[in-house]
């Protein structure tokens, strides 16, 4: 046998090893492929047959329209400290939405006052009258946010005010 003849058969069996390599390769993907693909059939039978599911149909709708609930903010003007979050704990519980307490612009007001987004001052009248506050404390505000239906800013004169004995409570 000579050196050429040597190569040629050396070039026949790693082209033979090749194909065996590449054939069983192709042969590991198609199982891996296989395995995967029964999974997701699987997984899918089981989310589909669940009988602890839950499934939305039309009868489960709200067929009444959701009640509006009012928004406020409720402002430090007097700079004491966590005098907000207690009224805002008992607008809360009046059935109002408090969606933000924090300190006022500055803590110099002398009075407590309730500011009303809209031009209709009657719309606060409830409000008002949770508060046990006078008509002259309503004042309209073109600068309240769109977030808050009404701004209440807790004055000076807040022990002075006949619901704050409730309010410390």
């Amino acid at each position: 046998m000579t050196i050429k003849d040597k190569i040629t058969k050396n070039q026949k069996e790693d082209t033979i090893y090749t194909d065996i390599q590449k054939w069983l390769l192709n042969i590991v993907i198609l199982c891996f492929a296989v395995v995967i693909i029964g999974f997701m059939f699987s997984s899918r039978s089981r989310i589909v047959n669940n009988p602890d599911k839950i499934g939305l149909n039309r009868e489960n709708y709200i067929s009444e329209p959701i009640e509006y609930i009012e928004v406020v903010e409720v402002l430090n003007g007097c700079g004491i400290s966590g005098l907000a979050g207690n009224f805002a704990k008992y607008i809360r519980e009046s059935g109002y939405d408090v969606l933000y307490i924090g300190n006022a612009d500055n803590k110099d007001y002398d009075s407590t006052q309730i500011f009303v987004k809209s031009t209709n001052i009657k719309s606060s009248d409830p409000l008002r009258k949770i508060l046990k506050m006078e008509k002259i404390r309503v004042k309209v505000s073109n600068d309240l946010s769109n977030h808050f239906d009404f701004r209440i800013i807790i004055g000076k004169d807040y022990e002075k005010l006949d619901i704050y004995n409730e309010i410390k409570k």
